[in-house]
């Protein structure tokens, strides 16, 4: 039996997957594995967009911005 709240995550779940078109399998399993962490539903699906588009198909049709302005916010990590 599912809580309330998984099934919630579920049907939004399954909303933005009708949404998209050609979603690539990897944004979507990106984006469960952030639900399954605790991610926003929202949040989840646009930090997996974001991925795809910067690091995995940046000229993918779905992107709109050059890799470089996605993430622009997040800290480099210091190189040892």
């Amino acid at each position: 039996m599912f809580t309330q709240a998984e099934k919630l995550k579920m049907i939004r779940l399954a909303m933005l997957k009708r949404q998209a078109k050609d979603l690539p399998k990897e944004v979507e399993e990106k984006a469960k594995l952030l639900i399954d962490k605790g991610y926003d539903v929202g949040k989840a699906w646009a930090v997996s967009w974001s991925i795809w588009c910067r690091y995995i198909n940046p000229k993918s049709e779905h992107c709109h911005m050059r890799p470089s302005q996605y993430f622009k916010g997040r800290k480099k990590k210091k190189k040892v």
